[in-house]
């Protein structure tokens, strides 16, 4: 079984690449872009150069959202494939298959891109001393 503070460090795509090629960065614009930032708060910078307490809190604010969704996510895999077991349901399945991707799964995805970004901002300011 894998620690808590292992599964909260997880990262599912690592590689840059293939974030692009399957359109991360486009969720990430959308997310950034339009009325769905205003969802949660606890996701801004307010200020120009945040100290090493605001990225800490900054990222555990991205690991709860990260888990959120997760949790969300998996919850209607397991429905879906319920669905397919049982036979019912079988027009709703692509659909909301689809669209628990888009709602949980890149959003999980820009979670850690940007939790990446924030760590090695945490560990630059870490390593020079600055509160």
């Amino acid at each position: 079984m894998i620690p808590l503070n292992k599964w909260l460090q997880l990262n599912f795509i690592k590689n840059e690449k293939l974030n692009k090629l399957i359109g991360v960065g486009l969720c990430k614009w959308v997310l950034a872009n339009s009325f769905i930032k205003y969802f949660n708060r606890r996701l801004q910078i307010l200020v120009s150069k945040p100290g090493l307490n605001e990225l800490i809190e900054l990222r555990e604010a991205m690991t709860y959202a990260e888990t959120v969704h997760l949790i969300g996510f998996a919850y209607v895999v397991g429905r879906v494939l319920l669905n397919i077991i049982t036979q019912v349901h079988q027009n709703m399945i692509a659909p909301l298959f689809v669209a628990n991707i888009l709602v949980n799964l890149y959003p999980v995805l820009v979670q850690q891109l940007n939790k990446r970004r924030v760590n090695y901002l945490i560990k630059s300011l870490s390593d020079r001393g600055n509160p």
